[in-house]
């Protein structure tokens, strides 16, 4: 099928009708049967696009609407949480569009706004009392300053850089008031020349040699209290209340001075200050950790839903463009299948009136309505002028009509690639006229384009013979390992007296059985050569084939079935057939009328059978040509 480019055709011109096809068709899904009419009318296209768009449509809604789900859920979550950042983010949630933007703006905010609850859980899991490893190495470097200045406390060391700093303030003295030259000390007058200035100078610079190191200790000491007075911090405002004394206890260690009582009063309370401090940390992180974690989790929720809300945001921009492009496709499309189905409803139309012209049933239109999955193929109907849609007003052979109108026109149409019509056995529950009818119609639609019928029922195959339409009939059949074999066939009548000849020549045939059952085939060829004669003189007359079918089923002998055929009105008087045999054929032919007659009730009357095959075969060319 690809090879020859058939395959896309397949669908909207298949020119295959089935024997169930056929029973289901009109009386099938109503989609089914609109897809099928609009893939004709090239409307598939459109219909393709509108699903694709109803799809796209469907799947844009299902992106808003589980963001709106989503966002009950995620509000009721976080309003559960005892969690100053959770209340913020639902009042954002609770607006009636929530801002996306704030959203990520809050998630992306770290600090904790004072006084709130996480904001204190915060600050106590930070609180610590004197660090133990601080605090001793402080007091090491303090009890080690104060060890050093014992050791130089009292020595030379000490008293000349006493004597170093007494001399450097008399000689500042004596600076400040150059005039005066009494000793300030002992009041010893002109003491302070400018000779013991100089030679007061150079003592002090040897003094203070000899000392520097008393005064290297004494500043150790100095930067060891300081050191472990900055040990000693303020509380923080929001210090929980049984932490207090020990703070207090902590903060009077500044009180002390000298470095023995500094050093005893920090041992004393740095420990129990650390002590009250680590239970309310533990505790404070430990609850934080939680509350953490909790909010983590919500505010990986969170982040996940402002993605699909910013996703679902794009969509309805995106929904309202791809609703107008459908508004806009429905539109075209509507007006496209209208003006298409036209000539198409015309066919069917034409085909349906052809076939039923009897009927009561009328087609007064044929119309593809609806979109979606509410798509249909209208069909009004009315029976005895009354409006209907309902096809259980419509008998089986009518429904069997209504799908062959509507199938011929689909597929006969200029466009469709197929030169050709597969039909299986249209014919089932039809009356002999809608035979009659369906023969002209398949007739007309033979003169384009090959017309196959697969039947068991030879009333379509006689209906074309007696109208004189041409018709090829082919007997297929089934031969060894499922082989189909094809045999063409003659008219009833000549394929009789085939049958006839080869019954003689058959060397496996006794004398006495072909002499007894020669005549019966004999008179079979005779019978089916009248039977053409009557139908097509009969119809030629104005005779309704519904009257010959009556006429000829009710003739059994054959001289009457041949003045059915001869006679003008339809019926001769049983006097005068033979004479109008006689007139037609000659006198001859009444005589192989007697002897098929008698040698089919007489077993082996038959004297010579080949004389007999041989003159039946004229007689019925003589037939043939008469009509």
């Amino acid at each position: 099928m690809e090879e020859i480019d058939w395959g896309v055709a397949l669908t909207p011109y298949r020119p295959f009708l089935s024997y169930s096809e056929l029973g289901t068709s009109v009386a099938g899904r109503p989609t089914d049967m609109y897809k099928s009419v609009a893939a004709v009318l090239g409307l598939q296209g459109i219909i393709d696009a509108q699903q694709n768009l109803l799809a796209q449509e469907k799947d844009l809604k299902q992106v808003d609407t589980a963001a709106k789900e989503e966002l009950a859920g995620l509000r009721t979550e976080l309003s559960a949480l005892d969690d100053s950042r959770a209340r913020e983010v639902v009042k954002v949630l609770n607006e009636r569009s929530p801002s996306t933007s704030r959203l990520r703006a809050l998630l992306e905010t770290h600090r904790l706004p004072e006084g709130t609850d996480h904001a204190r859980l915060r600050a106590l899991a930070n609180l610590h009392g004197p660090d133990t490893q601080r605090t001793a190495t402080v007091l090491a470097d303090l009890r080690s300053a104060v060890k050093e200045s014992a050791t130089v406390s009292g020595t030379s060391a000490d008293t000349a850089l006493k004597r170093s700093d007494l001399l450097a303030r008399v000689v500042e003295l004596h600076r400040s008031i150059p005039e005066d030259h009494d000793c300030p000390v002992c009041g010893t007058g002109d003491q302070l020349t400018d000779a013991w200035v100089i030679d007061c100078e150079q003592q002090i610079r040897e003094l203070r040699r000899e000392g520097e190191h008393v005064k290297e200790v004494q500043r150790k000491v100095t930067e060891s209290v300081q050191a472990a007075h900055r040990l000693i911090e303020d509380p923080p405002a929001w210090l929980p209340e049984q932490v207090t004394p020990a703070w207090e206890a902590w903060l009077n260690c500044r009180s002390h001075q000298q470095p023995e009582s500094l050093i005893e009063a920090i041992e004393a309370s740095a420990a129990p200050l650390r002590d009250a401090c680590d239970p309310i940390r533990a505790a404070a992180a430990a609850e934080l950790s939680v509350a953490n974690e909790q909010w983590s989790n919500a505010t990986s929720r969170v982040r996940t839903w402002v993605c699909k809300a910013e996703k679902a945001t794009k969509c309805r921009q995106e929904l309202k463009q791809l609703q107008e492009a459908r508004a806009w496709l429905k539109e075209v499309h509507n007006e496209l299948r209208t003006d298409r189905l036209r000539p198409l409803e015309k066919g069917v139309k034409r085909n349906w009136q052809k076939l039923c012209m009897d009927s009561s049933v009328e087609l007064a239109a044929v119309a593809l309505t609806g979109e979606g999955t509410r798509r249909k193929l209208a069909l009004d109907l009315a029976v005895d002028g009354r409006e209907t849609t309902a096809l259980g007003v419509v008998s089986q052979g009518e429904l069997n009509a209504l799908a062959l109108s509507l199938f011929l026109p689909r597929a006969t149409t200029d466009e469709s690639p197929f030169r050709f019509i597969v039909l299986d056995d249209p014919v089932q529950s039809m009356d002999p006229v809608k035979i009659v009818k369906l023969a002209q119609i398949l007739a007309e639609v033979a003169e384009n384009r090959q017309v196959v019928v697969f039947t068991h029922d030879h009333r379509l195959v006689d209906s074309l013979r007696f109208q004189g339409l041409p018709v090829t009939e082919v007997r297929v059949e089934r031969g060894r390992e499922s082989a189909v074999l094809t045999k063409k066939r003659s008219a009833p009548a000549t394929q009789a007296v085939n049958e006839a000849k080869a019954l003689i020549k058959d060397a496996n045939v006794s004398s006495y059985v072909a002499k007894t059952v020669l005549p019966g085939v004999c008179r079979s060829a005779l019978e089916a050569a009248f039977y053409d004669l009557a139908y097509q003189a009969l119809s030629r007359r104005g005779k309704e084939w519904k009257w010959i079918e009556e006429q000829t089923s009710k003739t059994r002998e054959l001289k009457q079935l041949a003045g059915l055929a001869l006679s003008e009105e339809g019926r001769l008087r049983d006097e005068d057939i033979p004479q109008s045999i006689r007139e037609a054929f000659g006198e001859e032919a009444l005589q192989i009328i007697d002897d098929c007659n008698h040698g089919s009730h007489e077993a082996g009357a038959l004297s010579d059978p080949k004389t007999l095959v041989g003159r039946v075969e004229k007689l019925v060319n003589q037939i043939g040509k008469h009509q």
